[in-house]
């Protein structure tokens, strides 16, 4: 709800959580996981022993690591996910 908070009220936008495939089963046992599940959709990076994808595995280090090299990370995520972090200056982006 804080994350939520910081946005104007009357901004309406798609909510994304970047996690690993190890952790998206869990998401439901983390506090307030409910709530998480009902207001963001999952987006997830693979993790070596799950699920097989055609994306490189990544942390979200990894994608914070990338962005303060100054690399554009459409490579590794789909464009409209890197435009969410660019929009909202998230992992360090425009730091």
């Amino acid at each position: 709800s804080y994350i939520l908070n910081q946005f104007p009220k009357k901004i309406e936008f798609e909510k994304y959580l970047i996690c690993g495939t190890d952790v998206v089963d869990k998401v439901k046992e983390w506090k307030n996981g409910e709530w998480i599940l009902d207001n963001f959709k999952l987006l997830h990076i693979a993790r070596p022993g799950y699920e097989e994808s055609d994306l490189p595995e990544m942390s979200s280090s990894d994608v914070r690591s990338i962005i303060k090299q100054g690399i554009e990370v459409t490579t590794f995520l789909p464009d409209s996910v890197w435009q969410r972090i660019k929009d909202f200056k998230l992992y360090g982006y425009g730091e």
